[in-house]
């Protein structure tokens, strides 16, 4: 009896949650700001399903959300929603029924999304023929001549302009390079976004939800350390062995873990601004000057990256 009534309440809470999940899909298609909000959302009713009746419940209603999507819109539309959050979604569910550790959380949450967005741009080179990475080069070499093109209208000598005109059309032949930096970049803050909103909305319906220590006590792993030399290496390297994944994985390490450093430099500041007990209003003039600063800046990101090694602030360090 008690098999048959938590069957029956899997289904109810599925078609329910999948119906949510088919309203937001709606509104992130027909309307444009209420769908920035509803991509925000989205996730949390797969989410849901996840944590209360497992993932291949979550899986069934992701599948079913996806199908009545594409009856009513286009079903390309459909397969980008439902792909882009449905396995964010999944994997956070899945998740945070384990129990994992919010870092754990947010990693698995990061790789779903990445994939997602891999499968999305294979779909579009494959289905629309459209390369979005091309695509994107061009629009940002138009770009750059349309605006070299204005200066010159309006009497300014390009010969003044052409090193800035130079330079952006070299970023835009390295654009590529540094896109597997950009998804995941994006990735991690999907998932921190969705995370942040499952969680208030989880809490509200009586779910408790691990969440990230305050900003002052957040501490990153020491591998960032290693795979950021690691990326040095190998741009290093790329000099005397011109192979190409050299300069790809070089490149994108070396420009993605900077920042990561930079955070952790802003963590470990507010924790001795806070230690000192320098007031609110205070702090907030002292970290937007830092981070204004661009010397500071190459400072906070070389504490970052000291803390990260040696923990100063003796903080215990998450399994």
């Amino acid at each position: 009896m008690t098999q048959n009534f938590t069957k029956t309440r899997s289904i109810v809470e599925g078609a329910l949650l999948s119906a949510i999940t088919v309203l937001l899909s709606i509104a992130s298609i027909y309307l444009p700001v209420l769908g920035i909000l509803a991509t925000f959302i989205w996730p949390v009713p797969i989410i849901l399903l996840g944590i209360r009746h497992g993932i291949k419940t979550s899986i069934m209603a992701t599948i079913v959300s996806g199908l009545i999507v594409a009856m009513i819109s286009e079903p390309l539309q459909a397969v980008t929603i439902i792909i882009g959050f449905g396995l964010t979604g999944i994997a956070l569910g899945y998740a945070i029924r384990r129990d994992f550790s919010p870092g754990a959380t947010m990693a698995i949450g990061t790789v779903a999304s990445t994939v997602s967005k891999v499968i999305i741009i294979g779909i579009s080179m494959i289905v629309l023929n459209i390369n979005p990475i091309k695509l994107q080069m061009d629009v940002l070499i138009e770009a750059v001549d349309k605006a070299a093109e204005f200066y010159s209208s309006i009497g300014i000598d390009t010969e003044r302009i052409k090193p800035i005109i130079n330079a952006f059309h070299d970023m835009a032949k390295v654009f590529h390079l540094i896109i597997p930096g950009m998804l995941l970049t994006a990735s991690i803050a999907d998932t921190f976004l969705n995370f942040t909103v499952a969680r208030l909305v989880l809490k509200k319906l009586g779910h408790r939800v691990r969440n990230f220590p305050p900003f002052i006590y957040w501490q990153f792993p020491p591998y960032t350390v290693a795979l950021f030399l690691t990326g040095i290496i190998m741009a290093m390297l790329y000099n005397y062995y011109p192979v190409e994944a050299f300069k790809t994985i070089g490149m994108n390490f070396a420009i993605f873990f900077p920042y990561v450093f930079i955070l952790q430099g802003l963590s470990l500041l507010g924790f001795y601004l806070n230690k000192i007990k320098v007031s609110k209003i205070l702090r907030g003039l002292i970290v937007f000057m830092v981070i204004m600063t661009p010397f500071f800046t190459q400072v906070l990101m070389w504490a970052g990256m000291l803390e990260i090694l040696f923990n100063f602030r003796k903080l215990k360090r998450e399994p």
